[in-house]
């Protein structure tokens, strides 16, 4: 999906006033719920650090090593990325490096391993990692002036969000959530968002709309770039 691929979907959708929301469904998941409302309500300050990992040993999932039939990047790079944007907003400026494994029969190259790093106004940055050639815990956080909050493994699922504040080790609430949906059963709250959305006749969603889906793409698309890789 490009640029003007997604576009084009959300045009189509207005024309004929139907909802359309993108699968992004960490963003409904109940910690995050609880990270937008702390985050609201002043408990850790203005957000100006953010931090996520997406690092999973996929060198057995070949899709993601074909061209064209998948990404690292687009694939697992977008989680991060959307969780820095819904806290810091779209970075002014980016840097990435990677790590790229040649191209096959010719074929372009495919990113293997993807480093982010996004600054913003106010002097604000955010950093990512998403590799699909080692693993590592599959975290994120965000800090302010008054604290921190942090997700635990893996971030994009059902998880554990710990508030901290600002000593060394200085841990404050641990919030767990319900223990018995985990990993990709936490979909159901995106089902259950949609259902709502669309009983309340709405054509966007109040948490993940258009611009979000726009912006974070776009974002990709200028790592993408910078690193060298091409998806069509």
């Amino acid at each position: 999906l490009n640029m003007d691929e997604a576009k084009k979907i959300f045009q189509v959708a207005s024309e004929k006033k139907l909802m359309v929301m993108e699968a992004m469904w960490t963003k409904y998941l109940p910690h995050m719920d609880l990270a937008r409302k702390l985050v609201n309500d002043g408990a850790i300050g203005e957000v100006v650090l953010g931090n996520a990992t997406f690092c999973q040993n996929n060198s057995h999932v070949d899709r993601l090593w074909r061209f064209g039939a998948g990404s690292q990047l687009i694939d697992m790079g977008i989680y991060p990325v959307t969780f820095l944007h819904q806290f810091l907003g779209q970075p002014k400026n980016i840097q990435a490096s990677a790590i790229i494994k040649e191209g096959v029969n010719g074929l372009p190259a495919v990113d293997a391993e993807v480093q982010g790093l996004f600054s913003y106004d106010k002097n604000r940055q955010s950093h990512f990692v998403v590799s699909a050639r080692t693993s590592m815990p599959t975290i994120a956080a965000i800090s302010g002036a008054k604290g921190a909050i942090s997700i635990g493994d893996p971030f994009f699922a059902p998880a554990t969000l710990t508030l901290h504040g600002n000593g060394l080790g200085d841990v404050g609430k641990v919030w767990e959530g319900d223990k018995s949906i985990r990993f990709h059963n936490g979909l159901v709250y995106q089902v259950d968002a949609f259902a709502t959305y669309v009983e309340q006749g709405l054509t966007r969603s109040p948490i993940h709309g258009e611009q979000d889906t726009l912006e974070n793409l776009e974002t990709i698309m200028k790592i993408a770039q910078i690193i060298g890789v091409v998806f069509q």
